[in-house]
């Protein structure tokens, strides 16, 4: 199964972020049995990553970091060089020291110290991830039809990679950089029967070369063949706005769609959900992900179908929402996830 990095959901989403309480989940932030009683932060290290180490559920981190409020500015960055230690007897986690030289001697009087952090601080999740989610291009519906069109390939190629050039005609306005996308999913919400919109592969990305009645731009990053009717959209900011991780408030929902090729969703893949604001997700909620099984009691009955789920399968996350529809990516994975397994709160997963 071939995967690609990026996908896009055509619809204008807002981020957001609400903070975690333990108290909100009744699935407690209870710590792993084989948790460390320290670990010491080093370049590469993810706050995910980190919190995965002590934690059942990384999603819990706010919760047991919070007693740092007071000593470090913001209780969601730590840096490479600190050492994070395990209080099991209130069940936090707390900033320690790095006691490499703890056997010296030190004359100690009152002054003013600093100490060098080893470098930036540690995100949620690697940098080839937020990389992923940061270059989602996100337009309207409605912007679709008037979205510049590749017309064909220069000098007769079929297909086009980074290096190459390709024709493209429509407006262009003053945009001269462009993500190229692919719409190959249109969204229906099982549930009501209404179109949701279309997502589709964040594929590569042009740059305008010259202007004309077809615009010659040429390919700077392909993940994929682009091919005549790939549509473009301006690139925008690649900054992701920061995401916490805390509990998604959410009765039920399902996975509508995965942004590849293949029939399955593996490890930090993403997917889009047929649920956003109006039910309760916003960017950081995590969400587990169970399979449906129907049950028809009786089938001389024209009584609904009785659903019954099974233990969780995954975890995801959700980074954007808009009203109706959000996209999410797979943090684990127990087992093939696919279109139409369910989605729900974290505190309703049976281990």
């Amino acid at each position: 199964m071939k995967k690609f990095s990026t996908a896009v959901v055509l619809a204008v989403l807002q981020m957001g972020w609400l903070p975690m309480h333990a108290a909100e989940s009744a699935n407690p932030c209870v710590f792993a049995a084989n948790a460390p009683d320290t670990h010491l932060v080093q370049a590469g290290d993810t706050l995910w990553g980190i919190a995965s180490l002590f934690l059942n559920n990384p999603w819990c981190w706010p919760s047991v970091w919070k007693p740092n409020q007071n000593l470090i500015s913001n209780p969601h960055w730590i840096y490479p060089g600190q050492v994070i230690v395990l209080n099991r007897l209130d069940g936090t986690l707390g900033l320690g020291l790095n006691n490499q030289n703890e056997h010296a001697a030190h004359h100690l009087a009152p002054a003013i110290r600093s100490t060098q952090l080893a470098g930036p601080q540690v995100s949620l999740l690697p940098t080839n991830l937020l990389s992923m989610l940061a270059r989602t291009p996100l337009i309207s519906k409605d912007a679709l039809a008037s979205a510049p069109i590749i017309s064909e390939i220069e000098n007769g190629h079929v297909i086009a990679g980074k290096g190459d050039s390709v024709l493209v005609r429509g407006e262009l306005g003053s945009h001269e950089l462009y993500d190229v996308f692919r719409s190959d999913y249109p969204l229906v919400d099982p549930d009501t029967r209404q179109s949701l919109g279309v997502a589709g592969l964040n594929i590569g990305r042009v740059r305008l070369m010259q202007r004309g009645t077809k615009h010659r731009f040429k390919v700077t990053r392909s993940d994929r063949e682009l091919r005549a009717g790939d549509q473009l959209v301006p690139a925008g900011d690649s900054t992701l706005p920061a995401v916490f991780p805390h509990p998604g408030k959410i009765t039920d929902g399902q996975l509508i769609a995965i942004l590849h090729e293949g029939r399955w969703a593996r490890l930090h893949d993403m997917v889009v959900l047929n649920r956003g604001s109006l039910h309760g997700l916003a960017p950081g909620s995590v969400v587990n992900i169970v399979r449906h099984v129907k049950i028809n009691p009786n089938k001389t009955s024209s009584s609904t179908q009785l659903i019954q789920t099974k233990p969780s399968i995954g975890t995801l996350l959700v980074y954007k929402v808009q009203e109706k529809i959000a996209l999410a990516m797979v943090m684990k994975a127990r087992d093939a996830i696919s279109v139409g397994d369910a989605i729900t709160a974290p505190e309703t997963d049976t281990p």
